[in-house]
């Protein structure tokens, strides 16, 4: 079974090994298209919520930082 999982595979030529093979390739292109719409959805709403002026992730927010805090300067005093 993990033999099939190494091949390349594509929708017109599937594994010719097993159907075991076949099935394991397409639950794995299924796991895959719910992860990547699940990743386009939270995007998403990532950006609606940024566009309403709601901190969203924390690159976002270390961004945002970094703009805000880019002309300051520490200054030491000292020996």
């Amino acid at each position: 079974m993990f033999r099939e999982v190494k091949q390349n595979w594509h929708f017109e030529h599937p594994p010719k090994k097993c159907k075991e093979g076949v099935y394991v390739q397409v639950y794995i292109v299924m796991a895959m298209k719910a992860l990547t719409t699940a990743f386009l959805k939270w995007q998403e709403v990532q950006s609606k919520d940024e566009a309403r002026g709601k901190e969203t992730t924390w690159l976002m927010y270390r961004r945002k930082l970094k703009v805000i805090n880019q002309h300051q300067l520490i200054v030491f005093i000292g020996k």
